[in-house]
Protein backbone atom coordinates (compact mmCIF):
# COMPACT_ATOMS: atom_id res chain seq x y z
CA UNK A 1 0.00 0.00 0.00
CA UNK A 2 0.69 3.36 -0.74
CA UNK A 3 1.27 5.99 2.45
CA UNK A 4 -0.57 9.10 2.20
CA UNK A 5 0.85 12.44 2.36
CA UNK A 6 1.87 13.13 6.07
CA UNK A 7 -1.26 15.38 6.69
CA UNK A 8 -3.61 13.22 5.11
CA UNK A 9 -1.89 10.56 6.71
CA UNK A 10 -2.58 12.35 10.02
CA UNK A 11 -6.19 12.90 9.98
CA UNK A 12 -6.63 9.27 9.02
CA UNK A 13 -5.35 7.73 11.60
CA UNK A 14 -6.91 9.65 14.15
CA UNK A 15 -9.98 8.48 12.84
CA UNK A 16 -8.96 4.75 12.74
CA UNK A 17 -7.66 5.40 16.33
CA UNK A 18 -10.88 7.00 17.73
CA UNK A 19 -13.50 4.43 16.08
CA UNK A 20 -11.02 1.74 17.23
CA UNK A 21 -11.90 3.21 21.37
CA UNK A 22 -15.20 3.65 20.16
CA UNK A 23 -15.23 0.03 20.30
CA UNK A 24 -17.30 -1.65 23.67
CA UNK A 25 -14.31 -4.80 23.21
CA UNK A 26 -11.22 -1.92 24.05
CA UNK A 27 -9.90 -2.28 27.76
CA UNK A 28 -9.02 1.53 28.62
CA UNK A 29 -6.65 1.92 32.12
CA UNK A 30 -5.53 4.91 33.03
CA UNK A 31 -1.66 5.66 32.99
CA UNK A 32 0.00 9.10 33.15
CA UNK A 33 -0.65 12.34 30.76
CA UNK A 34 0.23 10.90 27.97
CA UNK A 35 -2.21 10.79 25.02
CA UNK A 36 -4.72 13.34 25.91
CA UNK A 37 -7.82 13.00 28.35
CA UNK A 38 -7.30 9.07 27.41
CA UNK A 39 -4.64 7.46 29.13
CA UNK A 40 -3.81 3.86 29.12
CA UNK A 41 -1.90 0.96 31.05
CA UNK A 42 -0.51 -2.04 28.77
CA UNK A 43 -2.43 -5.64 28.81
CA UNK A 44 -0.80 -6.58 25.56
CA UNK A 45 1.37 -5.16 23.15
CA UNK A 46 -0.73 -3.31 20.24
CA UNK A 47 2.01 -3.73 17.53
CA UNK A 48 2.51 -7.09 18.89
CA UNK A 49 -1.56 -7.98 17.91
CA UNK A 50 -1.16 -6.15 14.81
CA UNK A 51 1.67 -8.18 13.55
CA UNK A 52 -0.07 -11.75 14.17
CA UNK A 53 -3.25 -11.05 12.54
CA UNK A 54 -2.69 -7.94 10.26
CA UNK A 55 -2.19 -8.40 6.17
CA UNK A 56 -1.56 -4.46 5.84
CA UNK A 57 1.26 -4.50 8.93
CA UNK A 58 3.27 -1.16 8.13
CA UNK A 59 0.00 0.89 7.84
CA UNK A 60 -1.79 -0.05 10.55
CA UNK A 61 1.05 -0.39 12.84
CA UNK A 62 2.29 3.12 11.73
CA UNK A 63 -1.58 4.34 12.22
CA UNK A 64 -1.35 3.08 16.58
CA UNK A 65 2.67 4.02 16.42
CA UNK A 66 1.90 7.69 15.87
CA UNK A 67 -1.53 7.52 17.79
CA UNK A 68 0.90 6.76 20.67
CA UNK A 69 1.27 2.75 21.20
CA UNK A 70 2.75 1.00 23.66
CA UNK A 71 5.71 0.36 21.59
CA UNK A 72 6.29 3.53 20.78
CA UNK A 73 5.77 5.20 23.84
CA UNK A 74 5.95 4.44 27.34
CA UNK A 75 3.19 4.63 29.13
CA UNK A 76 0.70 4.28 26.30
CA UNK A 77 -1.00 1.07 25.51
CA UNK A 78 -3.98 -0.85 24.68
CA UNK A 79 -5.71 -3.98 24.91
CA UNK A 80 -6.99 -5.33 21.39
CA UNK A 81 -8.85 -8.14 21.22
CA UNK A 82 -7.78 -10.28 18.10
CA UNK A 83 -11.67 -9.29 17.06
CA UNK A 84 -10.95 -6.07 16.95
CA UNK A 85 -7.47 -6.06 15.33
CA UNK A 86 -9.15 -7.69 12.16
CA UNK A 87 -12.15 -5.06 12.57
CA UNK A 88 -9.48 -2.27 12.89
CA UNK A 89 -7.85 -3.77 9.69
CA UNK A 90 -11.18 -3.73 7.70
CA UNK A 91 -12.09 0.14 8.84
CA UNK A 92 -8.05 1.14 7.61
CA UNK A 93 -9.52 -0.50 4.17
CA UNK A 94 -12.53 1.66 3.56
CA UNK A 95 -11.36 4.88 5.34
CA UNK A 96 -8.34 4.16 2.59
CA UNK A 97 -10.40 4.12 -0.09
CA UNK A 98 -12.39 6.47 0.10
CA UNK A 99 -9.33 9.56 0.58
CA UNK A 100 -7.50 7.56 -2.22
CA UNK A 101 -9.22 10.57 -4.93
CA UNK A 102 -8.67 13.40 -1.73
CA UNK A 103 -4.76 12.33 -1.53
CA UNK A 104 -4.55 11.83 -5.58
CA UNK A 105 -5.54 15.77 -5.94
CA UNK A 106 -4.00 16.86 -3.16
CA UNK A 107 -0.61 15.21 -4.96
CA UNK A 108 -1.29 16.68 -8.38
CA UNK A 109 -2.21 13.29 -9.64
CA UNK A 110 -4.58 13.06 -12.69
CA UNK A 111 -8.48 11.88 -12.04
CA UNK A 112 -8.86 10.60 -15.15
CA UNK A 113 -7.72 10.45 -19.19
CA UNK A 114 -8.81 13.56 -21.30
CA UNK A 115 -10.65 12.66 -24.70
CA UNK A 116 -8.62 13.86 -27.60
CA UNK A 117 -11.89 16.00 -28.62
CA UNK A 118 -9.76 18.74 -26.03
CA UNK A 119 -7.33 18.81 -28.25
CA UNK A 120 -9.19 19.30 -30.82
CA UNK A 121 -11.99 21.91 -29.85
CA UNK A 122 -9.74 23.77 -27.44
CA UNK A 123 -8.63 27.28 -28.38
CA UNK A 124 -5.21 27.39 -26.61
CA UNK A 125 -3.19 30.80 -27.09
CA UNK A 126 -0.06 30.98 -28.31
CA UNK A 127 3.20 30.57 -26.80
CA UNK A 128 4.67 34.15 -26.15
CA UNK A 129 8.16 34.66 -25.40
CA UNK A 130 10.27 37.47 -22.81
CA UNK A 131 12.74 37.14 -25.77
CA UNK A 132 11.63 36.15 -28.70
CA UNK A 133 12.34 32.84 -29.92
CA UNK A 134 15.27 32.40 -26.70
CA UNK A 135 13.21 32.69 -23.56
CA UNK A 136 9.57 31.03 -23.86
CA UNK A 137 6.87 32.00 -21.13
CA UNK A 138 5.90 29.72 -18.65
CA UNK A 139 8.35 27.40 -19.56
CA UNK A 140 12.38 26.58 -18.75
CA UNK A 141 15.46 28.03 -20.37
CA UNK A 142 18.97 26.42 -19.76
CA UNK A 143 21.94 29.28 -20.74
CA UNK A 144 25.24 27.33 -20.47
CA UNK A 145 28.98 28.85 -21.47
CA UNK A 146 32.52 28.63 -20.06
CA UNK A 147 33.87 30.14 -16.86
CA UNK A 148 34.35 34.33 -17.85
CA UNK A 149 32.20 33.99 -20.95
CA UNK A 150 30.05 36.71 -19.50
CA UNK A 151 27.13 34.46 -19.25
CA UNK A 152 26.11 36.24 -16.42
CA UNK A 153 26.35 39.58 -17.94
CA UNK A 154 24.51 38.19 -20.94
CA UNK A 155 21.57 36.96 -18.82
CA UNK A 156 21.38 40.42 -16.54
CA UNK A 157 21.07 42.26 -19.93
CA UNK A 158 17.97 39.93 -20.57
CA UNK A 159 16.36 40.93 -17.49
CA UNK A 160 17.55 44.34 -18.24
CA UNK A 161 16.27 44.39 -22.15
CA UNK A 162 12.75 43.19 -20.66
CA UNK A 163 12.57 45.82 -18.14
CA UNK A 164 12.73 48.27 -20.45
CA UNK A 165 11.44 46.71 -23.79
CA UNK A 166 14.64 46.92 -25.56
CA UNK A 167 15.95 44.53 -27.73
CA UNK A 168 18.39 41.69 -26.40
CA UNK A 169 21.29 41.16 -29.21
CA UNK A 170 18.56 42.34 -31.83
CA UNK A 171 15.32 39.78 -30.85
CA UNK A 172 12.34 41.56 -29.97
CA UNK A 173 11.17 41.50 -26.25
CA UNK A 174 8.14 41.91 -24.21
CA UNK A 175 8.32 44.31 -21.51
CA UNK A 176 7.80 43.89 -17.82
CA UNK A 177 8.98 42.74 -14.90
CA UNK A 178 12.53 40.71 -14.31
CA UNK A 179 13.84 39.37 -11.67
CA UNK A 180 17.62 38.36 -11.54
CA UNK A 181 18.60 35.82 -8.34
CA UNK A 182 22.69 35.36 -8.48
CA UNK A 183 23.78 33.05 -5.57
CA UNK A 184 27.29 33.55 -7.41
CA UNK A 185 27.85 37.43 -7.20
CA UNK A 186 27.56 40.05 -4.44
CA UNK A 187 25.20 43.19 -4.70
CA UNK A 188 28.05 45.25 -5.78
CA UNK A 189 29.18 43.25 -8.70
CA UNK A 190 25.33 43.52 -10.02
CA UNK A 191 25.05 47.06 -9.51
CA UNK A 192 28.00 47.83 -11.61
CA UNK A 193 26.87 45.51 -14.38
CA UNK A 194 23.52 46.95 -14.64
CA UNK A 195 25.21 50.30 -14.87
CA UNK A 196 27.80 49.24 -17.59
CA UNK A 197 24.46 47.83 -19.51
CA UNK A 198 23.16 51.52 -18.88
CA UNK A 199 26.21 53.18 -20.64
CA UNK A 200 26.16 50.91 -23.63
CA UNK A 201 22.77 53.36 -24.74
CA UNK A 202 22.95 57.00 -25.89
CA UNK A 203 23.28 59.25 -23.51
CA UNK A 204 20.68 61.71 -23.41
CA UNK A 205 16.57 61.18 -23.00
CA UNK A 206 16.50 57.51 -24.56
CA UNK A 207 19.45 56.54 -21.59
CA UNK A 208 17.60 58.20 -19.05
CA UNK A 209 14.18 56.87 -20.42
CA UNK A 210 15.56 52.75 -19.80
CA UNK A 211 17.01 54.03 -16.34
CA UNK A 212 13.55 54.86 -15.39
CA UNK A 213 12.33 51.60 -16.48
CA UNK A 214 14.94 49.83 -14.97
CA UNK A 215 14.16 51.47 -11.46
CA UNK A 216 10.36 50.57 -11.89
CA UNK A 217 10.53 46.71 -13.40
CA UNK A 218 14.04 45.25 -12.44
CA UNK A 219 14.39 43.29 -9.01
CA UNK A 220 17.25 41.24 -7.93
CA UNK A 221 18.84 38.93 -5.41
CA UNK A 222 22.41 39.02 -4.93
CA UNK A 223 25.11 36.67 -3.24
CA UNK A 224 24.25 37.61 0.11
CA UNK A 225 20.75 37.82 -0.09
CA UNK A 226 20.17 34.20 -1.95
CA UNK A 227 22.04 32.24 0.21
CA UNK A 228 19.52 29.98 1.47
CA UNK A 229 17.58 29.58 -2.03
CA UNK A 230 18.68 26.35 -3.15
CA UNK A 231 16.06 24.44 -4.79
CA UNK A 232 17.03 21.07 -3.61
CA UNK A 233 18.80 19.07 -1.07
CA UNK A 234 20.82 16.07 -1.21
CA UNK A 235 21.69 13.00 1.00
CA UNK A 236 23.71 10.00 0.27
CA UNK A 237 20.61 8.14 -1.22
CA UNK A 238 18.33 10.64 -2.88
CA UNK A 239 17.60 14.07 -3.76
CA UNK A 240 14.57 16.27 -2.97
CA UNK A 241 12.92 19.43 -3.59
CA UNK A 242 13.12 21.35 -0.71
CA UNK A 243 9.25 22.23 -1.10
CA UNK A 244 9.28 25.44 0.82
CA UNK A 245 11.76 27.23 -0.82
CA UNK A 246 9.85 26.25 -3.83
CA UNK A 247 6.56 28.04 -2.75
CA UNK A 248 8.69 31.36 -1.28
CA UNK A 249 10.36 31.69 -4.62
CA UNK A 250 7.51 31.24 -6.26
CA UNK A 251 5.94 33.90 -4.32
CA UNK A 252 8.87 36.19 -5.01
CA UNK A 253 8.94 36.23 -8.50
CA UNK A 254 4.69 36.25 -9.32
CA UNK A 255 4.15 38.41 -11.81
CA UNK A 256 7.13 38.25 -13.81
CA UNK A 257 7.83 38.30 -17.25
CA UNK A 258 11.37 36.83 -17.66
CA UNK A 259 13.04 35.07 -14.17
CA UNK A 260 17.03 34.29 -14.31
CA UNK A 261 18.30 31.97 -11.63
CA UNK A 262 22.31 31.38 -11.23
CA UNK A 263 23.65 29.59 -11.04
CA UNK A 264 23.11 25.81 -10.95
CA UNK A 265 25.30 24.40 -9.19
CA UNK A 266 24.76 26.60 -5.94
CA UNK A 267 20.92 26.01 -6.60
CA UNK A 268 20.77 22.66 -6.72
CA UNK A 269 22.37 21.23 -3.92
CA UNK A 270 24.30 17.80 -5.08
CA UNK A 271 26.02 16.27 -7.21
CA UNK A 272 25.29 18.00 -11.02
CA UNK A 273 24.02 13.89 -12.05
CA UNK A 274 21.42 13.16 -14.25
CA UNK A 275 18.99 11.79 -10.58
CA UNK A 276 19.85 14.86 -9.14
CA UNK A 277 19.40 17.32 -11.80
CA UNK A 278 15.80 15.42 -12.46
CA UNK A 279 14.69 16.63 -9.22
CA UNK A 280 16.03 19.90 -9.92
CA UNK A 281 14.68 20.40 -13.27
CA UNK A 282 11.09 20.23 -11.70
CA UNK A 283 11.38 22.04 -9.10
CA UNK A 284 12.64 25.12 -11.29
CA UNK A 285 9.42 23.85 -13.77
CA UNK A 286 7.03 24.17 -10.78
CA UNK A 287 8.29 27.95 -10.32
CA UNK A 288 7.67 28.54 -13.93
CA UNK A 289 4.32 26.73 -13.93
CA UNK A 290 2.94 28.74 -11.01
CA UNK A 291 4.36 32.09 -12.26
CA UNK A 292 4.06 31.97 -16.07
CA UNK A 293 7.47 33.51 -16.12
CA UNK A 294 10.48 32.60 -18.82
CA UNK A 295 12.57 31.11 -16.07
CA UNK A 296 16.09 30.90 -17.05
CA UNK A 297 18.73 28.84 -15.65
CA UNK A 298 22.50 29.51 -16.01
CA UNK A 299 25.04 26.60 -15.60
CA UNK A 300 28.81 25.84 -16.03
CA UNK A 301 29.94 24.26 -19.38
CA UNK A 302 31.63 21.06 -19.13
CA UNK A 303 35.24 21.26 -18.96
CA UNK A 304 35.40 19.17 -22.33
CA UNK A 305 32.71 21.69 -23.98
CA UNK A 306 34.65 24.77 -22.84
CA UNK A 307 38.27 23.06 -24.37
CA UNK A 308 36.13 21.97 -27.79
CA UNK A 309 33.31 24.90 -27.71
CA UNK A 310 30.54 22.56 -27.96
CA UNK A 311 27.32 24.38 -29.04
CA UNK A 312 24.63 21.44 -28.66
CA UNK A 313 21.84 20.80 -26.16
CA UNK A 314 24.32 19.19 -23.67
CA UNK A 315 27.11 21.49 -23.79
CA UNK A 316 26.16 21.61 -19.74
CA UNK A 317 28.19 20.15 -16.80
CA UNK A 318 27.42 16.67 -15.62
CA UNK A 319 24.24 15.14 -16.48
CA UNK A 320 22.03 15.70 -19.42
CA UNK A 321 18.45 15.32 -17.51
CA UNK A 322 18.46 18.92 -17.01
CA UNK A 323 18.89 20.07 -20.73
CA UNK A 324 16.08 17.38 -21.34
CA UNK A 325 13.93 19.19 -19.25
CA UNK A 326 14.58 22.89 -20.82
CA UNK A 327 12.41 23.66 -23.64
CA UNK A 328 14.94 26.47 -24.81
CA UNK A 329 18.46 25.68 -24.75
CA UNK A 330 21.45 28.90 -24.79
CA UNK A 331 25.07 28.05 -25.28
CA UNK A 332 27.62 30.44 -25.10
CA UNK A 333 30.87 30.56 -26.70
CA UNK A 334 33.85 32.14 -28.09
CA UNK A 335 33.31 33.17 -31.83
CA UNK A 336 35.91 30.80 -32.68
CA UNK A 337 36.89 27.65 -31.61
CA UNK A 338 40.09 27.39 -29.50
CA UNK A 339 43.13 26.08 -31.83
CA UNK A 340 46.13 23.88 -30.23
CA UNK A 341 48.84 27.08 -29.04
CA UNK A 342 46.41 29.47 -28.69
CA UNK A 343 46.90 31.68 -25.57
CA UNK A 344 43.27 31.54 -23.81
CA UNK A 345 43.97 35.30 -22.19
CA UNK A 346 45.18 36.48 -25.51
CA UNK A 347 41.98 38.41 -26.29
CA UNK A 348 39.52 38.24 -23.01
CA UNK A 349 37.17 41.24 -25.35
CA UNK A 350 37.33 38.64 -28.41
CA UNK A 351 33.65 38.73 -29.72
CA UNK A 352 31.29 35.95 -28.43
CA UNK A 353 28.60 33.81 -30.03
CA UNK A 354 25.28 32.83 -28.46
CA UNK A 355 24.07 29.94 -30.14
CA UNK A 356 20.11 28.20 -30.09
CA UNK A 357 20.61 24.59 -29.19
CA UNK A 358 17.38 23.54 -28.78
CA UNK A 359 14.04 25.11 -29.30
CA UNK A 360 11.08 22.84 -28.38
CA UNK A 361 8.24 25.76 -29.09
CA UNK A 362 9.41 27.64 -31.90
CA UNK A 363 12.00 27.55 -34.93
CA UNK A 364 15.85 28.28 -33.76
CA UNK A 365 16.67 31.66 -33.55
CA UNK A 366 19.79 33.29 -35.26
CA UNK A 367 22.80 32.93 -33.48
CA UNK A 368 23.82 35.88 -31.50
CA UNK A 369 27.08 37.78 -32.00
CA UNK A 370 28.08 40.32 -29.29
CA UNK A 371 31.52 42.16 -28.79
CA UNK A 372 32.36 42.65 -25.23
CA UNK A 373 32.95 46.85 -24.84
CA UNK A 374 34.88 47.97 -21.59
CA UNK A 375 32.95 51.23 -19.94
CA UNK A 376 33.10 53.24 -17.12
CA UNK A 377 31.85 50.76 -14.49
CA UNK A 378 32.95 47.18 -16.26
CA UNK A 379 31.77 45.63 -19.63
CA UNK A 380 28.35 45.71 -21.49
CA UNK A 381 28.10 43.71 -24.82
CA UNK A 382 27.35 45.11 -28.46
CA UNK A 383 25.76 42.67 -30.28
CA UNK A 384 27.36 43.18 -33.94
CA UNK A 385 24.92 43.28 -37.03
CA UNK A 386 26.21 40.94 -40.37
CA UNK A 387 27.94 44.28 -41.49
CA UNK A 388 29.83 45.21 -37.85
CA UNK A 389 30.70 41.68 -37.92
CA UNK A 390 32.08 41.45 -41.29
CA UNK A 391 34.26 44.90 -40.42
CA UNK A 392 35.66 43.58 -36.54
CA UNK A 393 36.62 39.96 -38.97
CA UNK A 394 37.90 42.56 -41.50
CA UNK A 395 39.62 44.85 -38.88
CA UNK A 396 41.46 41.39 -37.01
CA UNK A 397 42.57 39.86 -40.54
CA UNK A 398 44.27 42.95 -41.60
CA UNK A 399 45.95 43.32 -38.05
CA UNK A 400 46.96 39.41 -38.44
CA UNK A 401 48.39 40.28 -41.92
CA UNK A 402 50.68 43.01 -40.51
CA UNK A 403 51.96 40.80 -38.11
CA UNK A 404 52.86 37.92 -40.90
CA UNK A 405 54.92 40.82 -43.05
CA UNK A 406 56.43 39.99 -46.60
CA UNK A 407 56.19 36.52 -45.83
CA UNK A 408 52.25 36.52 -45.94
CA UNK A 409 50.12 33.43 -45.47
CA UNK A 410 48.84 30.55 -47.53
CA UNK A 411 45.05 29.72 -47.33
CA UNK A 412 46.31 26.04 -45.96
CA UNK A 413 47.69 28.10 -42.71
CA UNK A 414 45.25 30.64 -42.36
CA UNK A 415 42.79 27.20 -41.76
CA UNK A 416 44.90 25.58 -39.18
CA UNK A 417 45.93 28.69 -37.05
CA UNK A 418 43.39 31.47 -37.87
CA UNK A 419 43.44 34.73 -36.32
CA UNK A 420 43.14 35.28 -32.38
CA UNK A 421 39.05 35.86 -32.12
CA UNK A 422 38.12 34.56 -36.22
CA UNK A 423 36.84 31.38 -36.21
CA UNK A 424 38.12 29.36 -39.71
CA UNK A 425 35.02 30.25 -41.72
CA UNK A 426 35.20 33.95 -40.37
CA UNK A 427 38.63 34.48 -41.42
CA UNK A 428 37.93 32.72 -45.08
CA UNK A 429 35.12 35.03 -45.80
CA UNK A 430 37.26 38.21 -44.28
CA UNK A 431 40.01 37.06 -46.53
CA UNK A 432 37.46 36.68 -49.44
CA UNK A 433 35.97 40.53 -48.67
CA UNK A 434 39.36 42.14 -48.40
CA UNK A 435 40.89 40.39 -51.50
CA UNK A 436 37.69 41.91 -53.57
CA UNK A 437 37.98 45.53 -51.98
CA UNK A 438 42.38 44.88 -53.34
CA UNK A 439 43.66 45.77 -49.56
CA UNK A 440 45.03 41.94 -49.74
CA UNK A 441 46.52 40.65 -53.12
CA UNK A 442 47.39 37.01 -53.84
CA UNK A 443 50.64 35.47 -55.91
CA UNK A 444 51.54 31.49 -56.69
CA UNK A 445 54.68 31.00 -55.18
CA UNK A 446 56.68 27.99 -54.30
CA UNK A 447 57.38 27.54 -50.40
CA UNK A 448 59.65 24.93 -48.91
CA UNK A 449 57.42 21.96 -48.88
CA UNK A 450 54.85 23.05 -51.67
CA UNK A 451 54.96 24.16 -54.95
CA UNK A 452 52.70 26.41 -56.68
CA UNK A 453 50.64 27.84 -53.74
CA UNK A 454 48.70 30.77 -53.14
CA UNK A 455 50.18 33.00 -50.90
CA UNK A 456 48.70 36.63 -49.41
CA UNK A 457 49.35 39.71 -48.36
CA UNK A 458 48.64 43.26 -47.39
CA UNK A 459 48.34 45.53 -50.60
CA UNK A 460 51.18 48.33 -50.07
CA UNK A 461 48.15 50.81 -48.87
CA UNK A 462 47.23 48.54 -46.14
CA UNK A 463 50.37 46.97 -45.27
Amino acid sequence: MTAPGRLARAALEERILGAYLASPHAVLRAAGPAWGPELFRERRSVASAVFQFAPDLDAITEALRLAGSSDAAPGIVLEVPDADVAALIDLHTIERDQVSEQQAAERGLPPALLPASRLLDTGYPPVVFAVEPYFPQGEVTELVGAHGIFKSTAALAACCAVATGRRWGGAPTTKGRAVFVTMEDAERTVAHRVRSWLEGIPEGQERADAEADIRENLCFLAREHARELALTSTDRNSTIQRDSVVKHLSELVKGAVLVVLETASRLHDGPEMNEGLAVFAQAVERIAIATGAAVCVVRHVSKQGARDGTTDSYAGRGGGSFSDAARSVLVMTPDRKRVEGDDEASDPLAPIRLTHAKATLSAKGPRIVWKPVVSKHGVYLHPLSQREEAREDGRRLVAYLEAVGSEGVTATELHKKPPAGLSRGAAKRALDHLAAEGRVVSSVEDRARNKGVMVYRLARGDA
